[in-house]
């Protein structure tokens, strides 16, 4: 499914031999022409548009999980792959979901949710879960899955790894929300399992050394 040093003081010099000569002497008066003034700005370029950003960020690699939820109108679950370790003391996580979507709301609600790292394969799965669909017990109709030990959603077996998270915050950028939590429980049901993860990339579903297994929507 993501540390900056401080500015330096302004109006101080770094200690140094002191200037000789007719440069030690000269103001830095902004009229004087020998002192560079700063260059006017020049006119805003345009940035990318959407889909030229897609497609480029077409070409990045990203794992796939199955975020799930427990809300008041049942289980939820959404596909991802913005997906990303922030921390590990405390272990925390990031996802970014966008602003105004069913997950997010229902999110915000329950405080907590299960990432379910999906295992090469399991394509079909991770489709599953993506587009829009009733919220409730249906959506994991026919699926292995037990109950989250924690505030999470369901936990779905043959999954690589499951990571029971509480939110600690939220972050608004642009159309999207970040939202921050920390991992109170991981379990590892097919950690061992041959294939390894299921990557996205250039819009496709593929297992780590292998050609695309089928279009990834």
């Amino acid at each position: 499914m993501v540390t900056a040093t401080g500015p330096a003081r302004p109006g101080r010099a770094a200690p140094g031999p002191e200037a000789s000569g007719p440069a030690a002497s000269r103001s830095a008066d902004p009229a004087d022409p020998a002192v560079s003034a700063p260059a006017a700005p020049g006119p805003a370029r345009p940035g990318p548009g959407p889909e030229e950003f897609r497609d480029a960020m077409r070409h990045w690699a990203t794992g796939v999980a199955v975020v799930t939820t427990e809300g008041p109108e049942g289980p939820h679950g959404m596909t991802v792959n913005s997906l990303l370790s922030v921390s590990l003391s405390p272990p925390t996580l990031l996802i970014s979901l966008k602003r105004g979507s069913r997950t997010q709301d229902i999110l915000e609600r329950t405080g907590g949710f299960t990432v379910n790292v999906l295992a090469a394969g399991q394509h079909a799965l991770a489709d599953r879960f993506t587009g829009r669909r009733e919220v409730g017990e249906g959506e994991f109709d026919g699926l292995r899955a037990r109950p989250s030990s924690g505030r999470g959603g369901p936990e779905l077996d043959d999954s690589l790894a499951v990571l029971t998270c509480r939110t600690t915050e939220r972050v608004g950028v642009a159309d999207h929300t970040l939202v921050i939590a920390e991992v109170t429980r991981v379990r590892l049901p097919s950690a061992a399992r041959s294939g390894g993860p299921l990557i996205y990339a250039d819009r496709r579903y593929r297992g780590l050394g292998t050609e695309a297994v089928r279009p990834g929507g």
